[in-house]
């Protein structure tokens, strides 16, 4: 199986799909426990939800499971969330904080999973918004995630249906963010 799925359109606009992939090769399902097992923390069907949403749009799709490596985290394993837990790059626990391997992942086991799947979503991500750059001048990145509302190991209180997510203003321009804020409250 590829580790990445890229499907090239001609807009600028470009989705991102890091965790809706549920492959887990046989040597590291094997390796987890029994609530590692059950995947729960998959973004089930956003692939689907944004099928045909936008016309002639790029897709950049991880197949692999975030259990397997998380291709939404700093490859240095930096915390993406600095006020809360968060899981790490190859996440140990899952959103409930319960442990979810029988076998930990070494680093030795992490370097190749950084290689053979972290790697390439990355590079095919970093392609697309380079061919699309090229065609237009810019391009827009929207990164495509879908969480349970309330997650208490990881987030205080209930999450909001639809979450603008900038890294506190590091990933998106303010211009961007206020127009996708615009419509989404004017939407209902």
């Amino acid at each position: 199986m590829s580790p990445v799925t890229v499907t090239q359109g001609t807009s600028p606009l470009i989705l991102g799909q890091p965790h809706c992939g549920a492959y887990v090769p046989d040597a590291i399902f094997n390796c987890l426990n029994t609530t590692g097992r059950e995947l729960a923390d998959t973004d089930w069907h956003v692939d689907r939800l944004y099928d045909g949403l936008v016309a002639d749009v790029s897709v950049v799709r991880a197949n692999f499971h975030r259990y397997v490596i998380d291709a939404n985290r700093s490859v240095d394993g930096a915390a993406l969330y600095t006020h809360a837990n968060t899981t790490a790059l190859v996440p140990v626990t899952n959103f409930e904080g319960a442990l979810i391997w029988e076998i930990p992942p070494d680093q030795a086991e992490i370097s190749e999973r950084i290689e053979s799947f972290y790697a390439p979503y990355h590079g095919a991500l970093k392609a697309e918004i380079e061919r699309v750059t090229a065609l237009h001048g810019f391009a827009v990145l929207f990164d495509c995630h879908s969480i349970r509302s309330n997650i208490p190991f990881l987030f205080d209180g209930e999450l909001p249906i639809f979450n603008i997510g900038t890294n506190e203003g590091a990933s998106c321009a303010v211009a961007v963010e206020q127009t996708v804020d615009d419509v989404a409250r004017a939407s209902g």
